[in-house]
């Protein structure tokens, strides 16, 4: 079963984290704010932590389960 474990909005973007409830599989998926269409998904080790979600400077910074930290964005 998957679930969602963290939320943030980031300008016209919300980032919704979750994964498997036994952590096995995560993922982030990125949701237009106006009219909430998803955009993308990316998969991820392990399911994303509570609050794990954080943006700055054009990157999303997400801590998983399993002591994982993913950068996505950037250059």
């Amino acid at each position: 079963k998957e679930s969602y474990s963290a939320l943030l909005k980031a300008g016209p973007l919300l980032y919704v984290g979750g994964g498997n409830r036994d952590g096995s599989q995560g993922f982030v998926q990125i949701v237009n704010a106006a009219d909430g269409k998803l955009l993308g998904e990316t998969a991820l080790p392990a399911r994303v932590t509570e609050c794990g979600l954080a943006a700055a400077g054009e990157r999303l910074y997400v801590s998983c389960e399993d002591g994982t930290l993913v950068c996505l964005g950037g250059r």
